[in-house]
Parts: C-alpha cells; sequence; structure tokens
C-alpha cells in the first residue's frame, strides 16, 4: 500500500494480485489543512494530549539542529496523530465533532464560531499565530482515510478475506505513519500493530531494480499483466463502504 495524495494498493491472494488506486486527496501530506506544511524544519510531527493541562504537547521537525526554527505549522504526521490523541481523550466523537463540553482550554471557537483546537499557542510578541486544527481539518482526514479504508474492505471482500493479514506500507507520508494512530482512526481493519510493516520508498526502489535488473523488469511486466484492477467508483457497493469508512 503506497499512501499519499493517492493510495495505490495491491492485494496478494491465491487468486493472484489484485489492484485498486483511491483519491485519499493530500490531507495526509499536510495539505488543504489551514495550518498544513510539508514535513521540513518547523512542522509539528507529533503531539500527545496532556491530561493535566487538557492541551497538546508537541514535538517540531528540525533539520538544521543548529539553527532550530519555531513552529510554522502541521504534517502529515503531526495531523494524524492529533486527531487520534483528541478521539483518545474524549475531544472528537466518533462522527468527527468536537465534544464543546469536554473541558479542555485549547478547545475554542475559531472563524464563523466553529470549533477548532490549538495545538501550538499564539505568542503575539512574537508575531506567532497560533496552530490549530479545525473541524474542516478533521473533515479532511476522515475523507481521506475512509478512501483508503474503502478500497482495502472492498479488495478484500472481493477476495473472499474479511481483512489482511498483513501490511507492507510504502510512500512518502506511509514511511512516517504512526501505525496505533492510523489503527486508531480506522484507517485499516483491526489487525495487529505488528502486522503493518513500513517498507519506505517501495516504488523508487522498484525502478532501480527494474532498471539494473532485466529479470526484475522482466516480472514486473509479467505482474502487471496478471494483475486484476478494481474500479471502486464503479462498484456497487462503493457508496455505502464509504459512507461507514468515514466515521472514526
Amino acid at each position: 500500500m503506497d499512501v499519499g495524495t493517492n493510495g495505490e494498493i495491491i492485494f496478494q491472494s491465491k487468486q493472484g494480485p489484485a489492484a485498486a488506486s483511491c483519491a485519499t486527496g493530500p490531507a495526509f501530506e499536510g495539505a488543504a489543512i489551514r495550518h498544513g506544511m510539508q514535513a521540513t524544519s518547523g512542522a509539528v510531527d507529533s503531539v500527545r494530549f496532556n491530561r493535566s493541562t487538557g492541551c497538546l504537547d508537541h514535538t517540531v521537525i528540525q533539520r538544521g539542529p543548529g539553527r532550530p526554527k519555531p513552529p510554522a505549522g502541521v504534517c502529515g504526521s503531526g495531523v494524524i496523530t492529533a486527531v487520534a490523541e483528541l478521539l483518545r481523550a474524549g475531544i472528537l466523537s466518533k462522527s468527527g465533532s468536537f465534544n464543546a463540553g469536554c473541558g479542555s482550554p485549547c478547545l475554542r471557537p475559531g472563524e464563523n464560531g466553529v470549533l477548532e483546537f490549538v495545538i501550538v499557542p499564539a505568542e503575539p510578541r512574537r508575531n506567532r499565530r497560533a496552530i490549530t486544527l479545525t473541524q474542516a481539518d478533521v473533515r479532511a482526514v476522515q475523507l481521506a482515510k475512509g478512501a483508503l479504508r474503502t478500497g482495502i474492505d472492498l479488495l478484500c471482500r472481493e477476495n473472499g478475506m474479511p481483512r489482511p493479514s498483513r501490511i507492507l506500507l510504502a510512500g512518502a507520508f506511509g514511511s512516517f505513519i504512526n501505525r496505533l494512530d492510523a489503527l486508531t482512526l480506522g484507517m485499516f481493519p483491526e489487525m495487529e500493530p505488528d502486522a503493518i510493516e513500513v517498507v519506505g520508498n517501495a516504488a523508487g526502489a522498484g525502478a532501480v531494480l527494474a532498471l539494473l535488473q532485466e529479470e526484475c523488469f522482466t516480472q514486473a511486466r509479467e505482474m502487471a499483466r496478471a494483475t486484476r484492477v478494481l474500479d471502486l467508483a464503479a462498484h456497487p457497493d462503493f457508496q455505502n463502504t464509504f459512507i461507514s469508512a468515514l466515521s472514526f
């Protein structure tokens, strides 16, 4: 499974390989998020809910340790872990709505009175804005994870399996995803975290192998010919499966 702006999935079963493509959108990579950014210096990449303060503690990516940068936004992995932590803390409901009665001082009305959660407080003296997770951001994550989960569920259903026995997770975002957070969101079916293996830039490694070893190139062509492609949008169960996959 390659997770990025698109989610590409190949399912290996006794019937041979089957593939599907999911339009996950850019939320997993920090785009389409109000304070989203790429995973560069200054990006919040993980958070943990602090029960004593009711707010989030965060970590920031620093590519140049000698010149640390202040928090400037949140990258894809930061968005996922923020949503997962707020779900575990009861600040977000299974439907994806903020719980107005949770009592957290970091939950506040944003634009047009819609609730948002402060990830990093503002610093007016340094002219730094607050970094927040908005209701629209949560909805973008729901659409992205719903599309991916729909692809997994329909591929499993078409191949007579209730769930995958193992997942190989690739892609720019997939390489840094927290498996427990992804399972909390329902991005993957219920399974042991150890059954999800991060394999890095599999597409790049495969391209190098195909270029340098003729037998690998031949194998790739044969695999492409043998792979059955599942058109998710045309599947009769797509709509109901997708709607069910939106909830956390």
